[in-house]
């Protein structure tokens, strides 16, 4: 009985350190987006993580990166709306980097 314990407690720690790295991922992917929209003086009024569709991106991103589906304002007062991949290709998002497709 404690050997089967001990496996139910191993599952149930893999689980929650997965947990915790999808977690981390998307706050760092979320923190990468916000700054993207400052520096190009963008309000976000909608995001989508896209977890499965990549839009545009989806033959030229990795697990490392991050897509969202976003709708923003410019400082004019104009909504568009597009792809955003967070990350680098090599780093990740250990980078800054963010780059944009937007819908015509």
């Amino acid at each position: 009985m404690l050997n089967g314990l001990m496996q139910y407690f191993w599952v149930v720690v893999f689980c929650l350190a997965l947990g915790g790295l999808f977690w981390a991922h998307i706050a760092r992917a979320r923190q990468i987006l916000a700054r993207w929209a400052q520096r190009n003086q963008l309000q976000i009024l909608q995001r989508q993580y896209c977890f499965l569709s990549r839009g545009p991106f989806w033959w030229r991103s990795s697990n490392s990166h991050a897509v969202f589906y976003v709708v923003v304002r410019d400082k004019f007062g104009f909504e568009k709306s597009g792809w955003v991949r967070c990350g680098a290709w090599l780093w990740g998002l250990l980078s800054d980097r963010a780059d944009v497709v937007w819908n015509e």
